[in-house]
């Protein structure tokens, strides 16, 4: 008999629920800004490089086995509704939001819910593997009228993490995003997947 739990079956990702249930894991990647609204814009504008980045999280999660969708995999245009809705039916174990920074700083930041939980600890887990290749400013909670800031991560079901991988209107953020933007994703990746294994196996 199968233990409940996490389990790697046939190269994929799955969990084993209390019901008996084998069902995949799965995770939501949100890709900033798109079509119309640029995001960002400095030396680099922020729509291209969070698709670029996306599309490489995305093959090492397919590698991982893991179970995806993107909020957008073309340069289209997106409202945060239709980015809310499409996550939201999906039914994600973990949310990822990718953006990228601007108006005047530097570095890596990562924002996670005011209430902790397995949110922080995706992004810490994140945070860790992008403070080998970059500056980071480290985990934040962004809180407005006692809420979190952020939709994406107030109004979803599933822990849920932002991401601002840098200033786009830094020279030497924007740089290192243009030519290591693949590194980024594979961090993403990492954290994402070692959060897994501690969601799904307690270890």
């Amino acid at each position: 008999i199968m233990q409940t739990g996490f389990h790697i079956i046939d190269g994929k990702y799955c969990n084993l629920g209390k019901d008996g249930k084998l069902k995949p894991i799965k995770v939501f990647v949100g890709v900033g800004h798109g079509g119309y609204d640029p995001g960002a814009v400095g030396y680099i504008v922020e729509k291209e490089y969070t698709l670029k980045t996306a599309k490489v999280v995305e093959e090492y999660l397919k590698e991982a086995g893991i179970e995806y969708i993107l909020s957008r995999d073309a340069d289209i245009d997106t409202t945060m509704e239709s980015k809310l809705e499409l996550c939201n039916n999906y039914d994600p174990d973990l949310i990822i939001d990718i953006h990228f920074n601007a108006a005047g700083g530097h570095g890596f930041e990562v924002y996670h819910s005011m209430y902790g939980g397995m949110s922080k600890t995706l992004a810490e887990n994140i945070n860790a593997e992008v403070s080998e290749i970059m500056y980071s400013n480290g985990c934040k909670t962004f809180i407005r009228d006692g809420k979190d800031r952020f939709t994406i991560i107030r109004e979803t079901h599933a822990p849920a993490v932002l991401i601002e991988g840098g200033y786009v209107d830094d020279w030497s953020d924007a740089q290192f995003i243009k030519n290591n933007y693949a590194k980024l994703a594979k961090a993403y990746a990492e954290g994402v997947l070692k959060t897994i294994c501690l969601m799904f196996n307690g270890n």
